[in-house]
């Protein structure tokens, strides 16, 4: 894990508070699933689903939050004032000085899961309202509604809905993200559907006025859609054609698109890969104080654009050089530094490298599954009555999870004992044949194919030092 960026609150997790112009290593006592970074503070779950945050109490590390209990989370999001903490059928709100600074009795607020439902799997968050997603592809919403950014309908500048209630979104959804009042979801089908505010564009409607229900995006020419993304007052998308597009504010630069205040349609984005495009594997964006940056991994390389005046771009010593390439110049405060164009972040990361920016700062961090993704069960039982399941009735990907699961799980137990790296990497490199054995007894239904994806998928894997391994 690394950050870089504003640090006076502790927010980077580096165990001081001096603001950090380029990444640094962040040593955690744990092995990431995902983290988030707040206006003030940085949180993560483990992959055994405990939360930790950030603050400058803790001089900067990372630190389990005990206000929760013994609750195991499934996926986590911040407000403006709030940390939001999912499981698979609560909604857990907690005010985000009570979780960093470890006082205070407990959640703020619960909500629990919609009659009807089986069980939650993500939630977003905006500055004052919250989308969760279900597992049946539903998607819900609760807070302040004064832009329609609820997407329920309706609007009212005073009125703030204290309850779940479903957004009419077309379809099955498989991603939401919320930026500052406003949403977009991403269908099961690659269609892109928003609402909310949209006094800059960040709808990509073609239009300036707010949308108080779901909006279908329409792109021209039509493009299958695969990951979205929304700032504080701008969106991105990708496409299945690895084609990035952004609209909506751009007074930082952070639409990637120099020269335009705004743009109210989805607009391709110049960003010059180093040799051929890489694959975009993921892509963040955030903003705050009149301060908002994009940032994108792509393969083993990380590109970022927009305010970098606390160094959340991690350019460092390369900013000067990017402000003037990119038309930026007479700057006078923290505030002013942009970079218009997407540049090269000096910084390496691979495909399974992910993002989470906060107001003004940024993490890079490797994200591991939390959970072992649902398998195809067989029909024979172990003892017990646990399903006995067959390596052939497992897709590919399931397979990948699994391995980069045990192989950060046993690299660390190994680093307890004083194993060194070379140690550590020899014992995993046998693993694989541990999982087949003793994971999926029926071995000898496994397809060739998929056994060398095993074992592939392991050297991937090890290819990377976890931090903590020694």
């Amino acid at each position: 894990m690394k950050g870089c960026g504003f640090n006076r609150y502790g927010e980077l997790g580096l165990g001081h508070t001096v603001t950090q112009p380029t990444f640094a290593p962040i040593s955690v006592p744990f092995v990431a699933s995902k983290v988030v970074a707040g206006p003030t503070a940085s949180f993560a779950i483990d992959t055994n689903g405990y939360v930790y945050s950030t603050s400058a109490r803790n001089i900067g590390d990372f630190a389990k939050v005990d206000r929760i209990g013994s609750v195991k989370a499934i996926d986590i999001a911040t407000t403006a004032t709030d940390v939001c903490v999912l499981t698979p059928t609560t909604v857990m709100i907690l005010p985000a000085q009570m979780a960093t600074s470890q006082i205070g009795s407990g959640p703020s607020r619960v909500f629990h899961l919609p009659r009807g439902e089986k069980q939650f799997s993500r939630i977003s968050a905006g500055t004052f309202f919250i989308t969760v997603i279900c597992s049946s592809g539903a998607v819900y919403s609760s807070g302040l509604n004064s832009y329609g950014q609820l997407g329920i309908g309706n609007s009212d500048v005073n009125a703030t809905i204290g309850v779940l209630t479903r957004v009419p979104i077309p379809g099955v959804t498989v991603h939401v993200t919320a930026g500052g009042c406003h949403a977009l979801a991403l269908s099961n089908a690659g269609e892109v559907f928003s609402w909310g505010r949209n006094d800059n564009g960040q709808l990509g409607l073609g239009h300036l006025r707010d949308a108080c229900g779901p909006q279908r995006v329409k792109l021209t020419p039509p493009r299958t859609i695969t990951a979205v993304a929304a700032g504080d007052f701008h969106s991105f998308v990708v496409t299945d054609r690895n084609e990035v597009l952004s609209c909506g504010r751009n007074n930082c630069g952070q639409l990637g698109i120099p020269g335009v205040p705004h743009l109210d349609v989805f607009t391709a984005v110049p960003i010059p890969w180093d040799g051929t495009a890489a694959t975009v594997h993921h892509l963040q964006c955030n903003g705050g104080h009149e301060q908002s940056h994009t940032v994108v991994v792509a393969g083993h390389e990380v590109y970022g654009c927009g305010s970098d005046g606390c160094g959340q771009l991690g350019l460092g010593a390369e900013r000067s050089e990017a402000i003037s390439s990119s038309g930026g110049g007479g700057v006078s405060t923290a505030a002013e530094v942009t970079v218009s164009q997407f540049r090269k972040i000096p910084v390496e990361a691979s495909p399974a490298s992910r993002l989470a920016c906060g107001w003004r700062h940024t993490i890079l961090y490797q994200a591991i599954p939390l959970v072992m993704p649902p398998v195809a069960v067989g029909q024979s039982t172990l003892a017990g009555g646990r399903s006995k399941r067959t390596l052939s009735d497992i897709p590919v990907d399931v397979c990948d999870h699994i391995v980069a699961y045990l192989v950060v799980r046993d690299a660390l137990s190994l680093s307890q004992t004083c194993w060194g790296w070379n140690d550590t990497v020899r014992h995993c490199n046998g693993l694989w044949e541990t999982v087949l054995l003793n994971a999926f007894p029926d071995t000898a239904r496994a397809t060739t194919s998929k056994r060398g994806r095993v074992r592939s998928s392991l050297t991937r894997w090890c290819s990377f030092r976890p931090r903590g391994v020694g």
